[in-house]
């Protein structure tokens, strides 16, 4: 389900057809200049910044068959998720998410760094002996950078996560 199909069109064009001259056409439809007026005072933007925010929102509907649309998650689907983001937030739950990003670093770093993502050999004799010599280089590699103090990488994050947090209120 799409929002305008529950909810209906917020802005008509005729809405706001009296704040416009009769003869000519304006520059923009009004209904894109009533959202720019709603971002503004949403986002406390200057006049400029909401035309680029709005104009980029724009660009990425124009699709001629296919529309983007906001589709609402059924209520059950909805209070699953939010269930599973209160449960972590719990303690116990913290507890267990750090043993499994101790193990996704490793398998991260033997990823990136031992190109484990891809086996050489064939044959599960040759395939442990791999696991097995990666596991060792990469704990190799651990004791060489503790015993040079080389300090550990701090967590990537998104591009989405870090534009959330600076815009954080």
């Amino acid at each position: 389900m799409r929002l305008r199909d529950e909810l209906g069109v917020f802005y008509q064009d005729e809405d706001f057809a009296s704040l416009y001259p009769q003869r000519g056409r304006p520059a923009q439809a009004p209904w894109r200049l009533a959202m720019i007026l709603v971002m503004q005072y949403l986002e406390n933007l200057s006049d400029r910044q909401a035309s680029v925010a709005v104009q980029g929102r724009i660009d990425c509907t124009r699709a001629k068959t296919n529309p983007r649309g906001l589709t609402i998650q059924a209520q059950s689907d909805y209070e699953a998720l939010q269930k599973a983001r209160e449960r972590q937030k719990t303690e116990q739950f913290q507890k267990q998410y750090a043993l499994r990003s101790g193990i996704e670093g490793t398998i991260s770093q033997g990823i990136r760094a031992f190109e484990m993502r891809d086996c050489r050999y064939i044959g599960l004799a040759k395939t442990h002996l791999q696991h097995i010599l990666t596991a060792a280089a990469i704990n190799l590699s651990r004791v060489f950078a503790w015993l040079e103090e080389i300090p550990r990488a701090k967590t990537r994050s998104s591009h989405f996560a870090r534009l959330a947090d600076s815009n954080v209120c």
